[in-house]
């Protein structure tokens, strides 16, 4: 990603060449107030503020502002995001943003699984994210949102970019769909399928896929209830029959219900006269 650059009309922000091998020359007012802020202020209760203040006063005289800001790996969080998270303002010092706090305020949104936060001197501030991956989008209580790989639900904004993602059903589905959709991974055709999980009592899922249609899983080891489902498909073709209900509960039985046969209209009104 391009930087963004952070003013407007960057000729207001006064730059000097960066030259970390050169000693910093003041200006002789400069000079002045340094000294008489550092005798004044030693040894006084008002010193570690007056230190601190002529820290950034320095930073300034040597160019050490922030003009650009620089964001990667964020597709779901954009920079005025990241902005007002770190309450970033263009030309504050450069050292006035600690880089270990900002990396820990931004892992606080919920998009971001890892951050880093670096300064380029003189001027930019480079950003990186990685981004939770969303496996789901769940409707619990309160309402919906999407469910990151780790099982945690990660956000609940931008919901109508993710439509297309499974619907997790039930208290507990984020936290166990992950170890499914993992599983079902081994058969990308029936994963590519998937529109419902519903987590049900007794620890137990229910599965819907298109075209309409349903798994039932039996409690216990997900993984071996998935891999017993991809075996079956695997040697009967259920997804490519007239099938409603794949019921698998019983351990060594396939219970197939096929969807109800609709006679033509034809035929239907032949039969009532």
């Amino acid at each position: 990603m391009r930087p963004v650059n952070l003013r407007a009309a960057r000729r207001h922000v006064e730059r000097r060449p960066y030259a970390p091998w050169r000693r910093l020359r003041l200006p002789g007012p400069w000079k002045a107030a340094a000294l008489v802020a550092v005798v004044l202020a030693a040894g006084t209760p008002w010193w570690p503020t007056l230190a601190h203040q002529l820290k950034l006063t320095l930073q300034r005289e040597a160019g050490l502002v922030l003009v650009e800001l620089e964001l990667h790996g964020a597709a779901q969080l954009d920079v005025r995001a990241v902005q007002e998270t770190l309450n970033l303002r263009p030309g504050m010092p450069l050292f006035e943003l600690d880089v270990h706090e900002a990396r820990a305020r931004l892992e606080t949104l919920g998009w971001v699984e890892r951050a880093s936060v670096r300064r380029q001197l003189p001027d930019r501030l480079v950003v990186e994210i990685k981004e939770h991956r969303p496996l789901g989008l769940w409707f619990g209580h309160d309402g919906p949102a999407l469910v990151a790989a780790s099982g945690l639900p990660v956000a609940t904004d931008r919901l109508a970019d993710h439509l297309h993602l499974p619907r997790l059903v039930g208290d507990d589905a984020p936290a166990e769909a992950p170890a499914l959709i993992q599983a079902l991974a081994a058969a990308p055709d029936l994963l590519a399928r998937l529109e419902r999980l519903e987590r049900l009592p007794a620890e137990r899922w229910r599965l819907r896929f298109q075209p309409g249609v349903t798994v039932e899983l039996p409690p216990g080891d997900t993984a071996q209830a998935v891999a017993r489902l991809i075996a079956v498909e695997r040697e009967m073709d259920l997804f490519g029959r007239a099938v409603a209900v794949i019921d698998l509960r019983v351990a060594d039985r396939v219970v197939v219900t096929p969807w109800p046969r609709v006679q033509p209209a034809a035929a239907a009104t032949r039969g009532a006269t």
